[in-house]
């Protein structure tokens, strides 16, 4: 099997609350939108996992004069309201 290489020239800008939040904060408040407990499992970091991953919200600014407009837990309603519609 042969693969060749295609050069794409996107520039992506994904944007977020421009401060950085942990995968524990994000499941604590979809918690508190929905009023149900959210099942997780704690371990070890596995392996490929970046420890930290952060998106600076400034190169939006720059260039599409972008800045949050909501805060997490009205991200969290949109996700979920726009999540509930998808589903037949």
């Amino acid at each position: 099997m042969s693969y060749k290489l295609i050069r794409l020239d996107y520039n992506f800008k994904l944007e977020g609350l421009g401060r950085g939040i942990s995968v524990v904060e994000l499941v604590r408040e979809f918690e508190k939108v929905t009023g149900t407990k959210v099942p997780t499992l704690q371990g070890s970091r596995r392996f490929g996992d970046v420890g930290t991953l952060i998106c600076d919200s400034q190169l939006a600014l720059r260039e599409l004069k972008w800045i949050p407009k909501y805060n997490l837990p009205r991200m969290c309603k949109i996700a979920l309201s726009l999540h509930c519609h998808a589903i037949p």
